[in-house]
């Protein structure tokens, strides 16, 4: 990193973003990051896991690998992608979260994503029950059961546009999904929420994923021709940077707010009235994808 990224302020951004080092991003691209509602990006997480799982699939696919072998190939890949990273709590999550769905695809078994999220949870409180209580840990699962809730339902009005613009719509729906479940949790425990960051999200995560591929192809080269490239990463950093430093003066950040442990309970109870008003109306089942049984599934939304 060092030999091939000159620039400080990129090298340290291309650090966090590849391998999880926050240790040289000075005080100024932090508090950017956090005031636009954008700091998830500067942590190695479920987001870059899913670039790296979506990266190795293509490489397989592009030297002939064929299912169900380059399905069990990405599991140790992706554990050794997470001991790179210095086995962060948030890469860790993923990289079995991920596993338990590979696992169900290789071997051509029905199963629902809430049932290999749950799973996933399921694991890594048996190993270590003290993440019950961990901020990052319950952050990341209602993330997680967000989207798999969340999303199908609101992409389904928008399925008949465009591509394009069926496609931009889907990553603003992502971000709201996710938002829904992580909305009481960030009140609860941080007192302040930017209710624009899903508008520069859909920039930025695109950008984020963009300069992760582009950063670890030039690592993968040799230093010689990485030094000719490096402009696409400089020019992808300024870009980043520049968005996220427009974006702060039409941010819209809601502060001071105290919700109690009833306020947080309510509006989880909330969410699942509304999730059971839809299923009782004979709506699709947005609770999974294919038909399983959902006792596990129900019961880790009960807990």
């Amino acid at each position: 990193m060092n030999k091939l990224i000159p620039d400080p302020n990129n090298r340290a951004l291309l650090e966090a973003l590849c391998l999880g080092y926050k240790n040289e991003l000075d005080a100024t691209t932090k508090s950017l990051f956090s005031s636009t509602g954008t700091i998830h990006l500067l942590a190695v997480s479920g987001l870059h896991t899913g670039a790296i799982y979506v990266l190795l699939t293509f490489i397989f696919r592009i030297l002939g690998i064929h299912k169900p072998i380059s399905r069990l190939l990405l599991i140790p890949l992706l554990g050794a992608y997470a001991c790179l990273t210095g086995l962060s709590p948030s890469v860790l999550r993923s990289a079995i979260l991920l596993s338990f769905m590979l696992i169900g695809k290789a071997f051509h078994k029905n199963y629902t994503p809430l049932n290999s999220v749950a799973a996933s949870a399921f694991l890594i409180l048996i190993i270590q029950p003290g993440n019950l209580y961990s901020v990052s840990f319950q952050m990341s699962y209602a993330a997680y059961t967000g989207i798999l809730i969340f999303f199908p339902l609101l992409n389904r009005f928008t399925r008949k546009l465009p591509k394009l613009f069926s496609r931009l719509c889907a990553l603003i729906w992502l971000s709201i999904a996710a938002q829904l479940t992580t909305l009481p949790l960030c009140l609860y425990y941080f007192h302040t929420i930017s209710l624009t960051s899903f508008l520069i999200n859909i920039i930025a995560i695109p950008l984020t994923t963009l300069l992760l591929y582009t950063a670890l192809i030039l690592l993968l080269l040799p230093l010689t021709l990485g030094l000719k490239l490096i402009f696409l990463t400089d020019g992808l950093c300024t870009f980043l940077f520049l968005s996220l430093q427009h974006f702060t003066t039409i941010n819209w950040q809601w502060e001071n707010c105290y919700p109690t442990l009833l306020h947080l309970l309510l509006a989880y109870s909330t969410l699942s009235s509304f999730l059971g008003f839809i299923k009782k109306r004979g709506k699709k089942n947005i609770l999974s994808c294919r038909p399983a049984p959902q006792p596990l599934v129900n019961l880790c939304l009960l807990l």
